[in-house]
């Protein structure tokens, strides 16, 4: 047997021991695992999303918010979503503010009337609804950061909204005029803007310990203003901060007592962020798209890498439409070594991401799969009882086992919202898999018999495309399913091969490692 080897299009040469594709599968250890489809878990939202957050509260209960381009939606316990956007007051012809006693009568006398929040009326309150009147432009993602028990959301039409985890039931401005901003993140005490509305080279930070306090100069509120670098694209807090732009990364330092109290310093010019929802923090480093290809940031030492050279890095550049980095959306999976980035490739006419990369961090190595996705979160599951279960369909249909932590709550998985609007769980079978081996040789004409792949399903076809010499056209033949022998039969000659493996979708497999060929020297028996 011949191992398959890794997905090395970049490398890929005759007799090189690598694949020049590897479609819905995982990177592993030895060959390649399955890649389950991705199930709905929840309803679907009324349009595209633009983002979501899943948030962890103090007594271990779970909130997960989602954002499309006019509202933001709160996931209730059977599995459907509650607008909670900003409430908007209900005026009458003349401007008046209509209140509740203006309405018709809605009950018999004595039956209590509750609002759309579920709060109980009382005579007179102003009559308010969950609005729609948010504007998150084309490209543009809502982006979140919890400050103390405030959910923070923003985008740079509508400006930071808040939600008190403990006591809101809708959105609403958060409080200090903070300017609009595309992005957000919590250093230390401070909440921090970057990409301000009419000057997208700003960073602006609130008070100390005050995510409303935003008055220039006051408890230490503040701004920054790049001169060069180009916009701000993204926002790395914590102890410090990292500023992405287009052209260079900036480190901003905390200096109590200063007078700037933030020091900048440039830590990384020319390679800066091309992709800016690309962005993904895992641990003490970032990755994200660049304009020569997908980085590794290390947050200590402040300098990058790429990933993937000589690997796969000119194929996902060459495979990623031009003009559609906007649409490039990244995250980490909270369980496995893996980071996606979902985008648009180039053979696609839309405009949401239809394809995949899969990079295994702790093998640095990476697969893609097809599959369209909206937007991308790390889920938390929420606490789920026998009672509550049913928003999650029947028996047969629950996406994990009943003994699986995900029904306790908190438990972390990757999901994402594919075009129905759903969010989605990779949780269900296996999807069609595809690896197809880089060209092998003898140096002679060989008469192929057949194949038998390394692989623990019966369900696996090969075809062959075999060529006289390099400048021949790659055609594959009829896929050949595999006999009782494990064979999976060929009767082809010429002297350069390879050999593409398919697993269909629903098979039971887990590990795909490698290949045999049986061949004999064309003339001989």
């Amino acid at each position: 047997m011949i191992p398959f080897g890794s997905w090395h299009p970049d490398s890929a040469g005759i007799n090189t021991p690598v694949c020049v594709d590897a479609q819905n599968v995982v990177p592993g250890e030895n060959g390649f695992q399955p890649l389950a489809e991705a199930e709905p878990s929840t309803d679907e939202l009324p349009s595209e999303v633009r983002g979501a957050v899943s948030v962890l509260l103090d007594d271990g209960t779970v909130d997960t918010f989602a954002g499309t381009q006019s509202s933001l939606y709160k996931l209730n316990d059977v599995a459907s979503w509650d607008n909670v956007s900003e409430l908007e007051y209900i005026y009458d012809d003349d401007g008046d503010l209509v209140t509740n006693d203006e309405l018709p009568i809605l009950s018999d006398a004595g039956e209590t009337i509750l609002d759309d929040n579920g709060d109980i009326i009382t005579i007179g309150d102003p009559v308010t609804t969950p609005g729609d009147n948010y504007l998150v432009g084309s490209g543009e993602q809502w982006k979140y950061a919890l400050y103390g028990t405030l959910l923070i959301a923003t985008n740079v039409v509508d400006g930071p909204q808040k939600f008190d985890l403990t006591t809101s039931t809708a959105f609403e401005p958060l409080g200090g005029s903070p300017p609009a901003a595309r992005y957000i993140d919590i250093v230390r005490e401070f909440v921090f803007l970057g990409a301000i509305s009419g000057n997208e080279k700003r960073v602006q930070w609130s008070a100390i310990g005050d995510a409303e306090g935003w008055t220039a100069g006051t408890n230490e509120s503040d701004y920054q203003d790049f001169p060069n670098g180009g916009p701000v694209r993204g926002i790395i807090g914590g102890e410090t901060v990292y500023v992405f732009q287009a052209n260079k990364v900036t480190r901003g330092t905390y200096v109590p007592g200063s007078a700037f109290i933030f020091q900048f310093d440039e830590v990384e010019g020319a390679a800066g962020l091309a992709a800016p929802h690309s962005l993904v923090r895992l641990r003490a480093d970032a990755y994200y798209l660049a304009a020569d290809g997908i980085r590794r940031f290390d947050l200590r030492s402040a300098s990058s890498v790429q990933v993937g050279t000589k690997k796969w890095a000119k194929w996902f550049l060459a495979d990623k439409k031009t003009g559609t980095d906007l649409t490039v959306i990244g995250a980490a999976n909270p369980v496995k070594p893996i980071i996606v980035w979902a985008y648009v490739s180039r053979d696609n006419i839309g405009t949401t991401p239809n394809r995949m990369l899969i990079y295994d961090w702790s093998l640095d190595e990476a697969t893609y799969a097809v599959l369209t996705v909206e937007t991308l979160v790390q889920w938390l599951s929420p606490g789920v009882t026998l009672d509550t279960m049913d928003g999650y369909g029947t028996l047969d249909d629950l996406p994990f086992s009943f003994d699986s932590p995900f029904w306790r709550g908190g438990a972390q998985v990757m999901g994402l919202f594919a075009d129905d609007h759903s969010l989605s769980l990779q949780a269900g079978a296996n999807m069609e898999a595809s690896i197809t081996t880089a060209d092998g040789s003898k140096g002679m004409r060989m008469l192929f018999k057949g194949t038998r792949p390394a692989i623990d399903t019966a369900q696996a076809q090969i075809a062959l495309a075999v060529r006289e010499r390099d400048a021949g056209s790659v055609t594959f033949g009829t896929a050949e399913s595999m006999e009782d022998t494990g064979i999976c039969p060929a009767h082809k000659s010429g002297n350069i091969a390879r050999a593409r493996l398919t697993i269909p979708a629903g098979a039971t497999w887990t590990a795909a490692k490698g290949l045999e060929t049986l061949a004999t020297r064309q003339g001989q028996r």
